[in-house]
């Protein structure tokens, strides 16, 4: 038999230690403005919590950490924050507003999980020492219409949208995980925010994105500019328009479109993402290549080479296109003088530097090594040719948006043209980096690959 608690009185304070449960099969409700008060307790939900607006809150008080865990979402009316001192309130289980997060003290760690907002839900009173945080993943979000929106503040979210436009249905999400590109290069503040309308061209929109000092990651906040990213890898500096480190907050307008945004240093490694960078060698030259995703304010880039990998000189200077969102390829050939390591120092129109990996090669006369991958996109199998002045074995790994190899093999080649088919039909349809190391670690190419 289902069991129903109703909470019926006006004010109705329940005050349990330890650990509040709500079995399989129970149901709490709440009328008029009765409250639950756990004082150092937690929340286990396996049963139904679905508090309507405007029937009552729970409140977490009391000076230690306690948690929301159980099988099932709870559904609150307003959930109050007001622990003491440095207590938290962290998340193992996904929770529901159906109105407000009052935040009166301590802080929501969500720990990996979500809450999600009603559409006119609010965060009332986030400060620098009550708020919610999260930097090991999940996410706060909230969906509602955005016509012709002027300062809208959805949630309270901290992400404020200006447009002439109609948005239309519009979801945003507000995480708190320092963004990086693939190979982990760069960082950002501790916030970010995904931001999804129905209608996302020609917007013309303003965007200001609020934050807190504590969410710095150390960042020079007199620096700040946004960032955008269609991918959560490949970012583009969007610069700022407005920005201001006492009110906190930065303000960049003409937007386009929206994606994901965050906060960094304009002088941060976090848009650099060079696609592609790999050595050849053809008769003693060595060819030192690249791609680039996007560049932006990039002045050039210096070939660098090292017979150490510690000491490293300038062998040429290639001037970079500066800005652009689509991918460019660059190249140059070292003749002569053979080294054993190279890298790509790329130097923005600011003066910042940043380097690129290192790619290992020794390039000899006798050296004809040609590598190519076909289809790309790939469905099923990969077609490898590659060509080597000698016998040694090649080393494939594929690697995904997120550093993990998915795939990897050793295969012995002989010297001349080998043609290596892989099958990688069960691979998950997504991005990857294919990576390709002969010649004892020498030889080494990297490839961009699209799984489909």
């Amino acid at each position: 038999m289902k069991k129903i608690f109703p909470l019926l009185l006006l004010l109705f304070t329940v005050v349990a230690k330890a650990q509040l449960v709500i079995q399989s099969g129970a149901t709490i409700t709440t009328t008029g403005n009765a409250l639950v008060c756990l004082l150092n307790t937690d929340l286990q939900n396996n049963g139904t919590i679905n508090q309507l607006s405007g029937t009552g809150r729970f409140i977490f008080n009391g000076n230690s950490n306690n948690v929301i865990s159980g099988t099932t979402q709870p559904n609150f009316a307003i959930l109050e924050m007001a622990k003491t001192g440095a207590a938290q309130l962290a998340l193992q289980q996904n929770i529901g507003i159906n109105e407000n997060i009052i935040f009166t003290s301590g802080i929501v760690e969500l720990n990996n999980k979500n809450i999600l907002l009603a559409p006119t839900s609010l965060l009332i009173g986030e400060t620098e020492t009550s708020r919610i945080t999260g930097t090991s993943g999940g996410y706060v979000e909230i969906t509602n219409i955005l016509n012709g929106p002027t300062s809208i503040n959805l949630g309270n979210l901290g992400a404020v949208i200006t447009s002439t436009q109609n948005l239309g249905n519009t979801t945003i999400r507000r995480g708190h995980t320092s963004q990086t590109t693939a190979g982990g290069a760069g960082s950002s503040l501790y916030r970010y925010f995904d931001i999804t309308p129905t209608n996302n061209t020609a917007l013309n929109a303003t965007l200001r994105i609020n934050y807190f000092d504590a969410e710095l990651n150390g960042q020079t906040e007199s620096n700040l500019v946004q960032f955008k990213s269609a991918n959560a890898v490949n970012w583009t500096n969007m610069g700022f328009t407005t920005r201001n480190a006492s009110l906190n907050f930065v303000e960049k307008t003409g937007l386009a479109d929206f994606s994901r945004w965050t906060l960094s240093n304009f002088n941060n490694p976090l848009p650099i993402v060079l696609t592609q960078f790999y050595v050849t060698c053809n008769n003693g030259n060595a060819v030192i290549q690249w791609k680039t995703a996007q560049e932006n304010n990039t002045a050039a880039y210096y070939v660098q080479a090292s017979n150490n990998s510690t000491s490293w000189q300038t062998i040429g200077t290639v001037t970079a296109v500066g800005n652009s969102t689509t991918e460019k390829q660059y190249s140059y050939t070292n003749t002569g003088t053979t080294y054993n390591f190279y890298r790509i120092a790329q130097t923005d129109i600011n003066g910042s530097t940043t380097n690129s990996t290192i790619v290992k090669a020794n390039c000899v006369a006798t050296t004809i090594d040609y590598v190519s991958t076909y289809p790309n996109p790939v469905k099923d199998v990969l077609q490898i040719d590659i060509t080597v002045a000698a016998a040694s074995t090649l080393q494939l790994k594929l690697i995904d948006e997120k550093g993990a190899v998915v795939l990897m093999q050793n295969t012995n080649v002989v010297k001349g043209k080998n043609v290596l088919p892989v099958k990688i039909g069960h691979i998950a349809k997504a991005n990857y980096h294919l990576q390709l190391v002969w010649n004892n670690g020498q030889s080494q190419k990297v490839v961009k690959l699209i799984k489909q």
